[in-house]
C-alpha cells in the first residue's frame, strides 16, 4: 500500500474492528444471558458423565431398583485421568474430543450448569470469528459483518452455546474448514 493508502484504510480498519467487537461482545451477553436457568438435559448429563472417565455410568445402574448410596457420575471425586476418557465412550457415537476439552474445562471451572455449559459459549463465539473471516474474504466486509450478526443473535445458535454438547465445537471445525477454502481459493 502506498502510504496515502494506508492512511485512508485505518479509520476504515479500526470502524470494522468497532463493530466486529460490539457484535462479539451481543454474542457474548446474549449466550452468557441465564445460561444456567434451565436445568441440564439428559444430553448434557452424559456429556459431563463421559468427562468424568466413567463412561455412560447411567446405562449401566441396575433398573427398578433403590440405590442406598447412589454414584455421583458427574463428580470428579474419584474419575480416572483424562486419558481414559476414550476408553469408556460406550453407548457414544461422538468422537471423544469434546469430553475431553470439557474434561479440561471443569477441572478449571467445575461442573456447575454455568460453567460448564460456559465451554460451548466460548466455543460459539470462536465459530463467530471463524464466519466472519470466511465471509471478508469470499463476500467483503459488509457481509461477513451482516452474517456475523445474524448468527450472533440466531435463536438455534444461542440454544446450542447454552447446551453441554459437542455441537458448538463441530461448528468451529466446520467454519474453520470454510475459512481455510476461501483462503485457498484466494
Amino acid at each position: 500500500l502506498a502510504r496515502g493508502e494506508f492512511k485512508s484504510t485505518v479509520p476504515a480498519l479500526i470502524g470494522v474492528g468497532c463493530a466486529l467487537a460490539a457484535i462479539l461482545v451481543c454474542a457474548t451477553a446474549v449466550r452468557f444471558y441465564e445460561i444456567s436457568r434451565q436445568s441440564l438435559f439428559v444430553d448434557e448429563f452424559w456429556n459431563l458423565e463421559l468427562a468424568t472417565s466413567r463412561g455412560s455410568l447411567h446405562l449401566r445402574l441396575p433398573p427398578q431398583t433403590l440405590l442406598e448410596s447412589p454414584p455421583k457420575p458427574t463428580s470428579l471425586d474419584g474419575a480416572e485421568p483424562w486419558w481414559a476418557i476414550p476408553a469408556h465412550m460406550d453407548g457414544v457415537t461422538h468422537p471423544p474430543l469434546f469430553s475431553i476439552l470439557l474434561r479440561f474445562w471443569i477441572n478449571l471451572f467445575g461442573t456447575g450448569d454455568g460453567a460448564a455449559r460456559a465451554l460451548s459459549a466460548i466455543f460459539s463465539i470462536v465459530a463467530i470469528l471463524l464466519l466472519f473471516d470466511a465471509a471478508r474474504i469470499h463476500n467483503g466486509v459488509g457481509v461477513a459483518l451482516w452474517a456475523s450478526a445474524i448468527v450472533a443473535l440466531a435463536g438455534a445458535q444461542v440454544e446450542l452455546a447454552q447446551e453441554i454438547r459437542p455441537y458448538t465445537l463441530l461448528l468451529i471445525f466446520g467454519l474453520g474448514s470454510v475459512d481455510a477454502l476461501a483462503r485457498i481459493e484466494r
